[in-house]
């Protein structure tokens, strides 16, 4: 995958120009994950999807191109917890929208965006910013994670949630069983492993 902030504005604008480059936008979010999770969580999570998709966008024709992540989102329904960094989904709208805009008028057309936060105020942003970037911009979002006006089918397959030892797979998700595997997978020095195993389910709908 290309770094577009490692290459120079002459490389840039050559990646601009080219009509198989396509921009990889992730897009996380700072809040709480539980007593045994960092907060960067939503973060990590979407660079690792940006990481994971890459190569199948390679296969596909395509040359993906990673610019720098958004690490705050919008996370009103946790933004009463100690260390979240919730924006508004106005301020976020217009930050993403702006940077999609800015790489649109030198050339870039296509755009997707890795998103690990599933947030509803998060996920309206993410409407917004899709209908401001290919209204005016006219250029093509796409997402990869959490979408708005779907259902998390893509993030929690029924595949994968088989393989859960949870008696509740269907709920496990935020702070649970199928993001502790994932940080495990990434960067297992975060997960507080003591404090893991001794922790209640906590489920909420």
């Amino acid at each position: 995958m290309v770094w577009l902030a490692e290459r120079t504005y002459e490389e840039a604008a050559r990646l601009a120009r080219d009509p198989k480059s396509v921009i990889v936008f992730p897009l996380g979010a700072i809040e709480e994950h539980g007593p045994h999770f960092p907060l960067l969580v939503d973060w990590l999570g979407a660079e690792e999807l940006a990481r994971v998709i890459a190569p199948y966008l390679r296969r596909a024709g395509w040359q993906p191109v990673l610019v720098p992540s958004m690490p705050y989102g919008a996370s009103p329904l946790a933004e009463d917890w100690s260390g979240t960094g919730s924006l508004s989904i106005g301020t976020l709208r217009r930050v993403v929208w702006e940077v999609i805009r800015r790489l649109a008028r030198h050339g870039f057309r296509r755009f997707v965006l890795t998103n690990y936060q599933a947030d509803p105020g998060h996920l309206r942003a993410m409407t917004l910013i899709k209908r401001s970037a290919e209204r005016r911009d006219r250029v093509q979002v796409l997402f990869a994670g959490f979408a708005p006006g779907h259902s998390n089918a893509a993030m929690v397959n029924p595949r994968i949630t088989a393989l859960l030892r949870s008696p509740q797979p269907e709920r496990e998700w935020h702070s649970g069983e199928l993001e502790t595997a994932m940080v495990l997978a990434v960067r297992p020095g975060l997960v507080r492993r003591a404090l893991t195993r001794r922790l209640p389910p906590a489920w909420v709908m």
